[in-house]
């Protein structure tokens, strides 16, 4: 039997405490669904579409990067994708490796957290496309939860198509 290892998110906490739980089980999550595969398996398309594995790690990680430092704190940000080529952060690139994508991804949700414990949740994001659509860190912090999520679905269905493992 294997333990869960993941982040269990706190039945009792404050609010940030609590949402940021949630993030961190998604993400182990997500991590867990890579564990124990081949670099070949990590790159492996399972259905028609091109989401592998190792090209989800990698598009949460420009994802937390948009988010967190791009809008909330309006940095100037690297994002490999344009309107030419919107499905390019889940691309794996010749010389893409995949310890250097999982480090790159806990890197960006390590700066994430530390934007998140360092701000209120109500402060507002410095980067907005107009002040109607100004968000909230609080906003973004449950966007990223979901995002996140709906991607742990997305590697469920890849994991079980390249080896039959399943689970939460």
């Amino acid at each position: 039997m294997t333990i869960d290892t993941r982040t269990t998110p706190p039945f009792r906490a404050d609010e940030k405490s609590t949402l940021l739980g949630f993030l961190q089980h998604h993400r182990e999550t997500l991590l867990m669904k890579c564990k124990g595969l081949t670099d070949d398996q990590l790159q492996t398309r399972s259905t028609v579409s091109q989401l592998t594995l190792l090209g989800l790690v990698k598009h949460l990680a420009y994802v937390e990067r948009y988010w967190f430092q791009g809008v909330f704190e309006d940095r100037i940000i690297d994002v490999p994708l344009s309107e030419a080529d919107p499905n390019a952060d889940f691309r794996i690139e010749p010389g893409d490796t995949s310890e250097a994508i999982f480090a790159l991804y806990e890197r960006e949700c390590a700066e994430s957290d530390a934007i998140v414990m360092a701000n209120d949740l109500d402060q507002l994001a410095a980067w907005t496309p107009s002040e109607d659509e100004r968000r909230s860190l609080r906003w973004i912090v449950t966007h990223m939860i979901r995002e996140t999520a709906r991607h742990c679905g997305h590697a469920d269905i890849i994991r079980e198509a390249i080896d039959g493992a399943t689970g939460e």
